[in-house]
């Protein structure tokens, strides 16, 4: 096993001569110094005496309060002033829905009725997606108020807006 070993250094060290055009260097360990003892500190115990005070430092200032942010768009949140030029092309389609074509009645709509009636080339979970979507500025502005879980029409003050628009 031994012979192995320096027959394939010497073919090592042969070829290194061969590609440097010189002789080999034999590698050699990296040189470490000893570091000297580092000198033990002195230190005292600080006693009522010696014991120095850190400096105080200077009071923070108080920051003014936050004003309430109004959201731009979700359920939740404060109220939305919301007028129906701002509406965009989504909503303004479920409006149109909810309203029934202005017959004045106050019919319930399930989501899936407001789908089928918005988008009828969507596919239903898209089509349910963006009436979701926009049912959700129209509520806060008041536009439109939720009876029960997935059941929504227009509300009185969206009828009234609706007919000043007309």
């Amino acid at each position: 096993m031994a012979a192995k070993k320096t027959t394939a250094m010497r073919g090592v060290k042969e070829a290194l001569r061969s590609l440097k055009g010189k002789t080999a260097k034999k590698p050699t360990k990296a040189k470490t110094t000893k570091r000297k003892p580092l000198a033990k500190a002195t230190k005292k115990k600080a006693t009522k005496k010696t014991r120095r005070l850190a400096p105080k430092k200077a009071p923070k200032k108080k920051r003014a309060p936050k004003k309430a942010t109004k959201a731009s768009s979700g359920q939740s949140g404060p109220g939305l002033e919301l007028a129906l030029e701002k509406l965009n092309d989504r909503e303004k389609r479920v409006v149109d829905a909810l309203n029934g074509k202005g017959s004045g009645s106050r019919e319930i709509f399930t989501i899936d009725d407001l789908a089928e009636s918005c988008w009828k080339s969507k596919s239903r979970a898209q089509a349910n997606s963006w009436v979701r979507n926009s049912l959700r500025r129209l509520i806060r502005g008041g536009v439109v108020e939720k009876v029960e879980r997935g059941q929504y029409r227009i509300a009185d003050s969206g009828r009234k807006k609706l007919a000043r628009a007309a």
